[in-house]
């Protein structure tokens, strides 16, 4: 016999105002099956944001992916926030 329990437990996160932002991309990196994007901006109360995605596409056609990355800001006094990014993306021509 065999008697299997599984436990869950709920954080609430509370992200407070939403901060509108045009990021400036840096450098665009092709690798074998995909492209590396990183980019950064000045944006609300954060003086230095950086951040870094993988995108990869599974079709032939590449209008389509997933992408995985990372981004980091530092606000006007020094504190440093950090965020995982993951999710989906699509493109229609250039678009």
């Amino acid at each position: 016999m065999l008697l299997v329990v599984f436990s869950a437990s709920a954080i609430e996160v509370k992200f407070g105002d939403l901060i509108k932002a045009e990021f400036k991309i840096s450098t665009v990196t092709m690798i074998e099956h995909g492209m590396n994007v990183t980019y950064g901006v000045e944006a609300g109360k954060y003086r230095m944001v950086f951040a870094s995605q993988s995108q990869i596409p599974p079709n032939a056609e590449e209008t389509q992916g997933h992408f995985t990355g990372s981004i980091q800001a530092i606000d006007d006094q020094g504190n440093v926030d950090r965020s995982f990014t993951a999710g989906l993306w699509s493109r229609e021509g250039t678009t």
